[in-house]
């Protein structure tokens, strides 16, 4: 797999993440579950994690690392 590929990758998994993020506590609750912790510290958490895959690309529902 090349680097652009890499990247391009990496810029899906971010969008997706805000996706998550955006609906966060919904998706839990429409299985009948609570969140495992609020939207904010799911998001910190995601941020910190994903700051780490190549590229640039970010998605504006996460918070900059």
């Amino acid at each position: 797999m090349t680097n652009e590929q890499k990247r391009a990758v990496a810029a899906e998994l971010i969008l997706a993440a805000g996706s998550l993020i955006e609906n966060w506590t919904e998706r839990f609750e429409s299985r009948g579950e609570q969140p495992p912790c609020d939207a904010a510290e799911a998001a910190e958490l995601f941020g910190r994690w994903l700051a780490k895959l190549p590229g640039e690309a970010w998605d504006t529902r996460l918070p900059q690392i």
